[in-house]
């Protein structure tokens, strides 16, 4: 299995997608690359914090933003990859230990990061990260038996302490229009929600098809559809719209799992996942 394959998806196509975002240089994108993959490769955890400077981003008053995060969004794969898939998340804000440890000013300083640290800690059998070993074991599945390239991204491309509180930020035009830019790079058949977060924002922006309700109603048989401007009905993606795998989510998604008929007690929650999933991903 392979993180940031070339031959999948070209790093300077990538680096274009955020030109909008970050104007760092392509050389601090491609350092920041090969120390996660050699992180993902050798099956440990540095404790390097990789990071960009705030002045590298395009965005009003960065430089007062505080505890500043960006997960750049990433792809695993094997070469048998027949189709692609999206993973759409919203993920949490840095800490205080994150920037401690690496002794980063966090006022100047942006640390970066994988979805889910898929690079470090999801790869490591840690107890203190069984969480995101629930996405990695997820993921992992959907590379290795549904044959397919997963392309990890967040709706909210950076994150930093009070960001509701900046309008130019939590405007989500911004995020959108790099997601859009996503899309035409990856091209995916299926687009994954985990959460109500990008959900309801995809919504918002009149992105879906029609409305969705991840606990009230059963899934269509169907699927959803992703609105993609542009492009002809027919290369809409599939959206499967799910409910956070995070261990903070356990009501709403026991609710989900039972709407939807598939809630079994000892079922292991990522074997429930995979019964939805392959509803509407066929080998």
């Amino acid at each position: 299995m392979k993180l940031f394959d070339e031959n999948i998806f070209s790093v300077d196509a990538f680096y274009a997608a955020f030109s909008e975002l970050l104007k760092t240089s392509k050389k601090d994108w491609i350092n920041a690359i090969s120390v996660f993959k050699k992180e993902f490769e050798n099956n440990v955890q540095d404790e390097k914090i990789i990071h960009f400077n705030k002045t590298d981003l395009k965005i009003d008053n960065s430089e007062n933003f505080y505890l500043s995060g960006f997960d750049m969004p990433c792809w695993v794969s094997n070469e048998d990859s027949k189709k692609k898939i999206m993973i759409l998340a919203s993920e949490p804000l840095r800490d205080e230990i994150s920037f401690d440890k690496s002794k980063l000013d966090k006022f100047t300083n942006i640390s970066l990061n994988t979805p889910f640290s898929y690079h470090t800690s999801g790869r490591i059998k840690n107890p203190k990260f069984k969480d995101r070993r629930q996405y990695w074991s997820l993921i992992d599945w959907m590379v290795t038996d549904l044959k397919s390239t997963v392309y990890m991204t967040d709706i909210r491309k950076f994150w930093f302490a009070d960001w509701q509180h900046h309008k130019e930020f939590g405007d989500t035009k911004l995020h959108l229009d790099i997601f859009k830019k996503e899309l035409e790079l990856v091209k995916p058949d299926f687009i994954i929600l985990f959460g109500s977060t990008p959900m309801n924002i995809l919504q918002s922006a009149n992105l879906l098809e029609s409305e969705i309700h991840l606990t009230k109603y059963k899934l269509k048989e169907e699927g959803f559809k992703l609105k993609w401007d542009n492009h002809k009905e027919s290369e809409w993606p599939v959206i499967i719209p799910l409910i956070h795998p995070s261990g903070a989510a356990g009501g709403p998604r026991k609710h989900f799992f039972t709407v939807n008929d598939i809630y079994k007690e000892g079922l292991d929650q990522n074997e429930m996942y995979k019964l939805i999933i392959e509803k509407y991903i066929k080998n």
